[in-house]
């Protein structure tokens, strides 16, 4: 990543290409835009539940592990009240950073100079894809809720046994996963990012 560049001074180190230079200034972007979870809150309630219990007591898991330092615990404070007081711009600003710094490590690795129009092509894409996902995501999870699943496998007698109502968390996240993978991305996530 960095290289060693004859300056007079002794030491000094400098990046060697513009993608580094761009992935390192996202990374120094305030904490609010560096961090995400995506639609991690709204398809997986095990997920949220350990998300969640971290973000409203980050202090007492840090206690307890001994690995934050406080200034990391500022930090996802600070996510977490701006994801609570502004969720879609705050998960629109998380996907442009990370798909922003996610370019910019690819394009360190490839021959040329950096792509700005490119970077800005994944910036714009993820932030919008971000913004679908907060839109589509809640209505998948009150129809996608395991029972259409359960009541197909309940159907078929030798599996109608191995059914019970506490399954339909599973059948859920399953019913989920094909919305999302059998509906938005074939025709929505593709076609718009093939677009931009």
């Amino acid at each position: 990543f960095l290289s060693h560049r004859p300056t007079g001074r002794k030491n000094q180190r400098t990046m060697k290409h513009p993608a580094q230079r761009a992935l390192m200034a996202s990374l120094c972007l305030p904490p609010a835009l560096a961090f995400g979870f995506g639609g991690l809150d709204a398809g997986f309630p095990a997920a949220h539940d350990a998300v969640t219990s971290f973000f409203h007591h980050p202090v007492a898991v840090a206690s307890a592990s001994g690995t934050l330092p406080t200034p990391t615990l500022d930090i996802l404070s600070g996510y977490k009240d701006l994801l609570a007081s502004h969720p879609l711009y705050t998960k629109m600003a998380t996907g442009a950073t990370l798909a922003t710094a996610g370019d910019a490590i690819a394009q360190s690795r490839e021959d040329g100079s950096y792509d700005k129009r490119r970077a800005g092509s994944f910036m714009a894409f993820d932030a919008s894809y971000r913004a679908l996902q907060h839109a589509l995501f809640p209505p998948i999870v009150r129809v996608c809720d395991g029972h259409f699943l359960m009541s197909v496998a309940a159907a078929v007698p030798p599996l109608a046994q191995l059914v019970s109502d506490s399954d339909a968390f599973y059948f859920g996240a399953v019913e989920q996963t094909l919305a999302s993978q059998l509906g938005i991305v074939p025709f929505l996530y593709y076609p718009v990012f093939y677009a931009l």
